[in-house]
């Protein structure tokens, strides 16, 4: 298989900083070292409490009948207004749920809290992005902790973060396509099922727009990102009691602990992975880096997963975890988590998926770009639009392309699904494929292959900013051996430093020398 590690070149090693949303994962660093000595156990969200939170959405809901379904040529402040109303519901339930939270720690609603649950529920969403950015640069989860201001650490932060993301994506986004993003999402999810939001509004929207959260109202909204830090693991268990089997403070102690000893016996054989950032202080093991959060992530989410076998599973994620992948198809904008293993994803799965898709993506960019569409003619088309900023002829939604956050949206949940077909034929760079799930024919290969380049080159044109889509996209073509392809991509990049994601990419210029100068396509 050739990739771009196989030219020796470098640049596409950073997986992390160019696929995860850093300002929403975990900083679980400092929180992992002291994870054996924490011992705070609170007690239950009451029944009662859920229930009626339950009962004042429904009938909150009942009050906003017909906003969900508000006609898609709706101007876009009015449609604005109409999600914020939604949120302003759901944050007046996040206030009371996080005052049953306090009340079981022993705690208080703080002045701080009680300010931004009060601006919240008002429909303040200057107010409430404004003290989001605050809580980045000064909560702990951040890992920001030359900042860190210990009084945000609270029994109730779960519920300001849900509110802090629904916020973040009405404010920022095209209200028409939030709306699509939500609804796209809920409504292809049967009830009961459990769903793991990956992204900020994966987790934040889906939280919102739900008929009830705390009532698993149609389904169990959980984050994969959350689950090895034990607070976040405590939260989910207070919501949902007994209805599903959530990982216990023991299983997490254990977890760590047998990844600790995992650890040390690698770190002593030199056998770290990428980005495993491991030394040994006097004997005491001092672990960093994203990977070892992930690690722990995906062990805890297995132990999730394979506690609850009656029931469904779905994931909106950037990256879904290693092991998720053999059970992995598409699902509309998202995925499905399989119970079983799939031994190759059939012709009428990929149809499906692109029937879905296809009408999207031509009311988003316009009724050009076809499975035969070329890559020459997505890169003019990238040029014109994105790097000109010129929009003649342009048939499709001139919102979309004049609006990032909609374009990194669905943009990325394209991308998951491009890199779910590049796995089954060896070509996702920093996922290995086992031989018995690559594909095995010819035919089959050709359908995998095919499939994850239509779905790669939607993603570029949606948003061709993002470094996670031209890297992963570089290396599939160079693990197709399309050297002139992969160049013609990454020289695109280099001609607009201006692009948000070009300071993670900074090393093209290498990586373009050395492909240049291989003699093999």
């Amino acid at each position: 298989m050739n990739t771009l590690n196989t030219f020796g070149l470098a640049f596409l090693s950073p997986r992390i900083p160019a696929a995860l949303p850093v300002a929403r994962r975990s900083g679980l660093e400092q929180r992992l070292q002291a994870l054996p000595q924490d011992a705070n156990h609170h007690g239950g969200l009451t029944r009662q409490a859920a229930l009626a939170a339950a009962c004042a959405l429904a009938a909150c809901l009942a009050a906003l009948a017909g906003c969900r379904r508000a006609p898609v040529e709706a101007p876009p402040e009015p449609l604005r207004q109409q999600l914020i109303a939604r949120l302003k519901v759901f944050s007046a339930l996040k206030e009371k749920q996080s005052e049953q939270l306090a009340a079981a720690a022993g705690e208080k609603i703080s002045p701080e809290f009680k300010g931004f649950f009060d601006a919240a529920i008002r429909g303040d969403g200057q107010y409430v992005t404004n003290k989001d950015a605050y809580y980045k640069k000064n909560h702990p989860q951040f890992g920001n902790t030359n900042a860190s201001n210990a009084s945000l650490l609270t029994s109730y932060w779960q519920p300001v973060l849900e509110i802090c993301l629904a916020y973040d994506a009405v404010v920022a986004g095209e209200p028409e396509y939030v709306r699509e993003f939500e609804e796209g999402i809920i409504q292809s999810i049967p009830a009961g099922s459990v769903y793991f939001g990956g992204t900020d509004p994966g987790r934040g929207l889906v939280t919102a727009f739900c008929r009830s959260q705390p009532e698993a109202d149609p389904f169990f909204t959980l984050t994969q990102n959350g689950v090895a830090d034990p607070s976040y693991l405590e939260y989910v268990r207070r919501m949902y009691g007994g209805r599903i089997e959530v990982p216990t403070w023991e299983d997490s102690q254990k977890t760590y602990q047998n990844f600790n000893e995992d650890l040390q016996k690698r770190l002593a054989e030199n056998k770290l992975k990428p980005d495993e950032r491991v030394t040994n202080d006097n004997g005491r093991l001092q672990i960093g880096g994203q990977v070892v959060v992930m690690e722990l992530n995906a062990q805890l989410a297995r132990m999730l997963f394979d506690r609850n076998p009656g029931r469904e599973f779905y994931i909106e994620e950037s990256y879904p975890l290693d092991w998720m992948y053999p059970n992995l198809e598409p699902h509309g904008l998202i995925l499905k988590i399989n119970r079983a293993a799939q031994p190759e994803l059939s012709a009428a799965t990929v149809q499906r998926d692109q029937d879905y898709w296809q009408p999207r993506v031509r009311q988003m960019i316009g009724d050009w770009l076809r499975p035969e569409t070329p890559l020459p003619t997505v890169l003019d088309f990238v040029e014109k639009i994105y790097g000109r900023k010129d929009l003649t002829g342009f048939t499709g939604n001139p919102r979309f392309v004049q609006d990032e956050e909609s374009q990194r949206t669905f943009s990325k949940l394209r991308l998951t699904i491009a890199g779910v077909y590049a796995w089954r034929v060896g070509a996702l760079q920093w996922v290995p494929t086992p031989g018995e799930y690559l594909a095995r024919t010819d035919a089959e290969r050709q359908r995998m292959t095919g499939a994850a380049d239509l779905a790669f080159r939607q993603a570029f044109a949606l948003y061709p900013y993002a470094t996670g889509v031209f890297f992963d996209y570089a290396n599939f073509l160079l693990a197709q051996g399309r050297k002139a392809d992969a160049i013609s991509l990454l020289e695109m990049e280099l001609r607009h430093p201006e692009w948000p994601g070009f300071g993670l990419a900074g090393n093209i210029p290498k990586a373009l020398a050395e492909l240049k100068a291989q003699k093999a396509p």
